[in-house]
């Protein structure tokens, strides 16, 4: 048993491990994320049913795109989330959280990332994990379809 204990207070994800991870149950749904990167961009997510469908910006999740070295392109993307729950908490510690405030905050910069994974199969023919050649026809923004959703915390790394 202890074995498995130090397993599983020694656990990570990083970028890597999520980019090769091709398949919904590659990785664990229920397990936390803590990963290091640069924001590649930051921007409003879609219209989607977890957010009632809102046309509010305020009220979508905003994308961070991450990857592990700045000069890396969409086919490195992996994307975290913050919900409009997540904003709605960071804001009672003084946070923003916006999708405007993100992109000022940390654009560019190298960060610190904690949050849940998520296979996210509504984007299954918009990554190059599941679509390597982009034959589907829909322009690929993304490396692979595991996100961090939601974030929990992102901060400027060290």
């Amino acid at each position: 048993m202890k074995a498995e204990d130090n397993r599983l207070k020694n656990r990570y994800v990083n970028l890597d491990t999520m980019l090769a991870a091709k398949a919904p149950g590659a990785l664990d749904n229920r397990q936390a994320a803590h990963l290091f990167g640069y924001v590649r961009d930051v921007t409003d997510g879609g219209v989607e049913s977890c957010n009632c469908y809102s046309q509010d910006s305020a009220d979508r999740d905003s994308h961070i795109q991450l990857v592990y070295r700045p000069t890396q392109g969409v086919k490195d993307v992996v994307v975290a989330e913050v919900t409009p729950r997540t904003r709605a908490l960071a804001a009672k510690n003084g946070l923003d959280w916006s999708t405007d405030g993100l992109r000022r905050q940390f654009l560019g910069k190298r960060v610190e990332v904690q949050g849940w994974l998520y296979y996210d199969p509504d984007h299954a023919d918009q990554s190059f994990t599941t679509d390597p050649d982009d034959s589907i026809g829909r322009k690929n923004w993304r490396g692979t379809n595991w996100e961090i959703h939601p974030v929990t915390s992102i901060v400027l790394a060290e």
